[in-house]
């Protein structure tokens, strides 16, 4: 017993790959994922700021759209702000809320919102050790008709392939990790929880009902397990839209 209690405490404090991740505890069985929701990734523009200490600036273009471009400064507060312009107009500017300056971002955009205009999201990440090091900020910019708004969520081990597509509509699956209450067998787990979020005009939006398989609680077996766990009830495996975003 104390073998594999070792065994899972090493597990997440040395799980520092979103691969170790979907591979292990992912919702999706592998080779059975669904269709994914293709992102176009931005450019990495070189700069002479963009070291592991703030100030820092990444900036991402995508010459596709009349040189779009993307920066995100992180400042000596070690806090950061994130601007959309395009060539030289500001369309966006906002604070960012999450991330290192240390490890920076990464920068993607598609049509979220089915909306016909392009959406960007820039994936920043927390640089922690053990467990910490799979947190992800996710920002989306979402085009409306007055302009760019900005929402975002703190998920675990995000990548695009967290992108897919299910009846048209493109779809995070969310990924978060709970320490889960008593189950059927009387005992506390801990459990890897996948959401389906979705995209309606600038909002984020709980999307589970666009397949029977969300939400989905896998427990943290000591194994590779994709199976979505029997241990809990229907309102314990509940979790809403503003839980998920005040994970935050």
């Amino acid at each position: 017993m104390i073998a594999r209690v070792l065994l899972g405490l090493g597990l997440l404090l040395c799980a520092a790959d979103a691969r170790a991740v979907r591979e292990q505890y992912g919702p999706f069985v592998p080779g059975e994922q669904p269709r994914p929701f293709p992102l176009i990734k931005l450019t990495a523009v070189p700069n002479a700021s963009d070291g592991p200490a703030p100030p820092r600036c990444d900036e991402f273009v995508h010459r596709a759209e009349k040189v779009t471009a993307l920066k995100v400064d992180w400042t000596a507060d070690r806090t950061a702000g994130v601007t959309l312009s395009c060539n030289g107009s500001k369309l966006f500017s906002g604070p960012l809320k999450g991330g290192s300056p240390a490890v920076g971002s990464d920068a993607y955009t598609a049509d979220l919102n089915s909306d016909g205009f392009s959406d960007y999201v820039l994936f920043t990440y927390s640089g922690g050790c053990g467990l910490a090091g799979e947190i992800t900020w996710v920002t989306f910019l979402l085009s409306s008709s007055t302009g760019y708004r900005s929402t975002g969520v703190l998920s675990y081990a995000a990548e695009p392939s967290d992108f897919i597509a299910i009846k048209d509509r493109a779809c995070l699956v969310h990924t978060s990790f709970v320490y889960g209450p008593a189950g059927k067998d009387g005992r506390q787990h801990n459990y890897w929880v996948y959401n389906l979020l979705s995209f309606s005009g600038t909002e984020l939006v709980l999307a589970n009902d666009l397949d029977s398989g969300f939400p989905k609680w896998v427990l943290f077996s000591f194994a590779p397990n994709h199976r979505d766990t029997d241990q809990l009830t229907a309102a314990q495996r509940r979790l809403s839209l503003k839980q998920i975003l005040e994970a935050e």
